[in-house]
């Protein structure tokens, strides 16, 4: 390639860019409102009439347990599954099952034995 044709081409480059890079500029929003991005607000789980979640406090491994701070329910003790209890810390938000953590709600049915 010759020295001209370089020339040629790394001005062509540099036209290109100028012409490119106001487009890439964040564009003007109605009022001068610019949206957030979702991290910049902390994301708050609440416990609803599916999941409990809250802080973990306390666990107690061998018995299988977790005692936490719901900012709805106060201190709960949940058993979480096996896989949860193994990766949770002492200060970890969690989410489990209600349902894990109420125990069954009614007895089990019994067969009429006749």
């Amino acid at each position: 390639m010759s020295r001209p044709e370089t020339v040629a081409i790394i001005a062509a480059t540099v036209a290109i860019a100028a012409q490119a890079l106001p487009a890439l500029a964040q564009p003007n929003t109605p009022g001068g409102f610019t949206p957030g991005w979702p991290w910049d607000r902390p994301s708050v789980s609440k416990s609803d009439e599916h999941r409990i979640v809250g802080r973990v406090l306390e666990i107690d491994r061998s018995r299988g347990f977790v005692t936490l701070q719901t900012a709805d329910e106060g201190m709960r003790l949940v058993q979480p599954a096996p896989t949860v209890l193994a990766a949770i810390r002492v200060g970890d938000t969690i989410s489990v099952p209600r349902a894990a953590a109420e125990g069954a709600s009614a007895l089990p049915r019994q067969q009429d034995r006749r």
